[in-house]
């Protein structure tokens, strides 16, 4: 079974057999083995990029991480690099408009900047990961979504579905929805959860990089 598998796989066997047991943020098991996916996913972005520092012996930051962070210093977005993978973390209310789904015209501006750069560097491909607050769906999309993970990973397709359009090829591209699983920060205070909506794209080098 490759790796790219695994996902379908996990959520075949939650849905198939076993009790529906009921976590604390309320997904349920499936949400669980999404997370423990997500997990796994981050596990391997880190052995992938140990396995190619070794091969090559490059520590230094890749000139995609350059360009982007010249382009995008001083905005409300943030870009920080992780040994050679690139993270841009962009938050909610700069992507989305007042249906919390639909991009902002500054997004798409921004994501044309980031497919420019996806464009020159095709040695990368770019993990998208879509992250919300504890309060789960926005009221304006409770009824299209019924899970905080649901609503996430369709953020988060927004976006792949922004780079798609300006030539960055599919098989490059991945998504996930995160929920509510992974905070920054507490989300006990408004701005709080402000800074737990946010996208993450991880821009990450290939073997043949």
């Amino acid at each position: 079974m490759t790796r790219s598998s695994w996902p379908f796989a996990i959520w075949l066997a939650a849905t198939a057999c076993g009790p529906k047991h009921v976590y604390p943020d309320g997904g349920g098991l499936v949400g669980q083995l999404n997370r423990e996916v997500a997990a796994l996913r981050q596990t391997v972005n880190a052995l992938e990029y140990e396995a190619a520092t070794c091969r090559d012996g490059r520590t230094e930051p890749g000139a995609i991480y350059q360009e982007l962070h010249q382009i995008l210093k001083g905005t409300e977005l943030n870009i920080e690099r992780q040994g050679r993978i690139t993270k841009v973390t962009f938050p909610a209310a700069h992507l989305f408009g007042i249906d919390q789904l639909s991009l902002r015209q500054e997004a798409q501006m921004t994501l044309d900047m980031v497919a420019t750069a996806l464009r020159n560097h095709t040695g990368y491909r770019v993990d998208i990961e879509g992250h919300t607050d504890d309060v789960g769906v926005p009221v304006e999309q409770r009824k299209n979504f019924q899970s905080p993970l649901l609503f996430t990973a369709a953020r988060a397709h927004a976006l792949a579905d922004r780079l798609m359009a300006e030539g960055i090829e599919p098989h490059r591209i991945s998504v996930l929805g995160r929920g509510s699983s992974d905070p920054l920060t507490s989300n006990d205070t408004d701005a709080g959860r402000r800074v737990n909506r946010r996208v993450v794209l991880y821009l990450i080098p290939t073997m043949t990089d």
